[in-house]
C-alpha cells in the first residue's frame, strides 16, 4: 500500500490525443480512480477538437488547470502530433513534467524527440 501525504497531492492534467470518437477506456479508469482520491485530474479531450485549433486549446486548457504534470494518451498513430503538442507545452511550461502511455506508445522515441 502507497499511502500518500497531503503535499504530495497534484493537479494531473491528460491529453487525449485520439482521432477517433471512440473512448479511451483506459484513460476514462485512470481518472476516475484518481477522483476517488484528493488528487485534482482533469481531461483535455483533443477527439472532437479540429486540428488547426488543437495547439491553442491545450494551451489555453493547461493556463486555465495548472496541472503538476500532464499525462499524455498516445497511440502509435497519434505521435507525431503528440510530439508538437509536447514541444510546444515544453517551451512554454518548462517547469510541467510530461508522462506519456497508452498501450502502443513509442516509449523510446518519444523519450528522445522531446
Amino acid at each position: 500500500m502507497i499511502i500518500i501525504s497531503k503535499k504530495d497531492l497534484m493537479k494531473i492534467s491528460f491529453i487525449n490525443i485520439g482521432k477517433w470518437s471512440i473512448v479511451n477506456t483506459g484513460l476514462a479508469y485512470v481518472i476516475s480512480s484518481l477522483e476517488r482520491t484528493d488528487h485534482k485530474p482533469s481531461l483535455i479531450d483533443l477527439a472532437f477538437i479540429p486540428k488547426s485549433y488543437q495547439l491553442k486549446y491545450v494551451l489555453d486548457k493547461i493556463r486555465e488547470q495548472r496541472p503538476d504534470i500532464i499525462g499524455f494518451s498516445v497511440m502509435t498513430n497519434d505521435y507525431s502530433e503528440s510530439l508538437v503538442i509536447a514541444r510546444k507545452i515544453k517551451e512554454v511550461y518548462p517547469d510541467i513534467p510530461l508522462i506519456w502511455g497508452r498501450g502502443s506508445t513509442p516509449y523510446t522515441n518519444a523519450r528522445k524527440n522531446y
